[in-house]
């Protein structure tokens, strides 16, 4: 988990900009930075890592953001996947603009978010050369990319979504309520546009406005081209910043939290009762451990009063999906994004995308401190019987701040009940 970012500049705090200039820490008004950093696989790290980071090493996630600034500055984008000093123009969005919303939010300093939102503006509001955005016109005229334009049309919404959204929570904290709103509106049109009643999937649609679903929304990637390192089943759940609007999709929270689970569920060897034969040798098609794009998808059980279901499932893949062995991460770490999420399952944590918010789970281990924070299991790790942050309860949907986190001597306590046949 603390594999990046690279600290890049020298011991005079020179480094190499985004075209080759020689930049150095301090030159620019208002760069307080220790270190240039780079080599960030944003669309992986945005989700664990640097939220990680943020909490346990805040100065070297600041100095993190600020560059990013700074490359803004001397390349024209905050890069969505950045390598030295090249833009590598990988994978799809701009997610590490969540983790901007995240760092406001929480009141990190030491950085131009001013500058950060600007940037971020343009990068959902036009065709821009590494802002990590194609078929832009076609999304703003339609509020969906068209599957005419993508092969992976659906999967584009959905990131465009996302980033729309946490482009709208800077716009809220510099009070430009016009762009705000217009963002965030969009963002709501945009993955509800591609919702499915009759199948319960998020399908790509067409200029004409027909949803194309898969006929088998669980062939797994690459087999699978029409999303982006994923299955139609993945795609489903990806709704970072709006998941009580996910759950008001389905007929029920009932509903939800059945397909939820059966998603889940399915994913496991056929020998523990799922679909699944391959193990880590293939991609898996349901809930994959081993890649990003549903990481969050175990925690949304909250969301829907299902607590219950988070404990069990992510207390599972702590146990069960990482191991102690050489093969113990179950996919491409990509710079500390998967064994990030293992940290967060361990502390009984989650941090909710492009919020100050983090999702309660199930502490496995009995007491741990981080920072001025030390977590308490009494009980077994089954059930949550219940919760208490800094003293006072928490109830539905467990969600506790960043703020609560890091008050002096903060503690966060959980009690649990005795097992359930509805645990692994």
């Amino acid at each position: 988990s603390m594999m990046a970012p690279s600290r890049n500049s020298e011991e005079s705090g020179e480094y190499l900009g985004m075209q080759g200039t020689v930049e150095a820490i301090g030159s620019q008004s208002g760069d307080l930075r220790d270190y240039h950093y780079t080599d960030l696989s944003l669309w992986d790290v945005h989700r664990t890592q640097l939220p990680l980071l943020s909490l346990i090493q805040p100065r070297v996630f600041e100095d993190t953001l600020s560059s990013l600034r700074d490359m803004a500055r001397t390349g024209g984008d905050v890069p969505r996947w950045v390598l030295a000093n090249v833009y590598t123009g990988c994978m799809i969005g701009n997610h590490v603009l969540a983790t901007v919303a995240e760092a406001v939010l929480k009141g990190h300093g030491r950085v131009d978010f001013q500058g950060l939102y600007e940037a971020g503006w343009l990068s959902v509001s036009e065709p821009r050369a590494h802002a990590g955005r194609s078929h832009v016109e076609d999304y703003l005229r339609l509020g969906y990319v068209p599957l005419e334009d993508a092969h992976n049309a659906a999967s584009l919404t959905l990131a465009y979504s996302f980033d729309d959204w946490s482009v709208a929570v800077l716009a809220d904290h510099f009070q430009n309520t016009t762009r705000a709103d217009l963002l965030r509106n969009r963002s709501q049109t945009a993955y509800r546009s591609l919702f499915s009643t009759k199948r319960e999937l998020m399908c790509p649609r067409t200029k004409a406005g027909e949803l194309k679903c898969p006929p088998i929304p669980f062939l797994p990637y690459p087999l699978n081209s029409d999303f982006t390192e994923g299955s139609a089943l993945i795609y489903l759940w990806f709704v970072p910043h709006d998941p009580v609007g996910l759950v008001n999709l389905f007929p029920s929270k009932e509903a939800f939290v059945k397909k939820l689970d059966g998603f889940m569920q399915d994913s496991l060897p056929k020998s523990q009762g799922g679909k699944w034969p391959f193990g880590n040798v293939l991609a898996n098609g349901w809930y994959w451990a081993g890649n990003e794009p549903d990481l969050l998808a175990p925690w949304l059980f909250n969301f829907a009063g299902a607590q219950h279901l988070t404990a069990k499932w992510t207390t599972y893949l702590a146990t069960q999906a990482y191991t102690s062995g050489a093969d113990g991460v179950p996919g491409n770490d990509d710079y500390g994004a998967l064994s990030a999420w293992l940290v967060w399952a361990v502390l009984g944590l989650y941090p909710l995308p492009a919020t100050n918010q983090f999702i309660l789970g199930m502490p496995q281990v009995e007491q741990v401190t981080v920072g001025n924070l030390t977590i308490s299991r009494f009980g077994p790790a089954t059930r949550i019987a219940g919760v208490a942050l800094n003293g006072k309860n928490v109830t539905s949907p467990f969600l506790v701040t960043y703020q609560d986190l890091m008050e002096p001597s903060a503690t966060l306590q959980v009690w649990t009940a005795p097992a359930m046949e509805v645990l692994v």
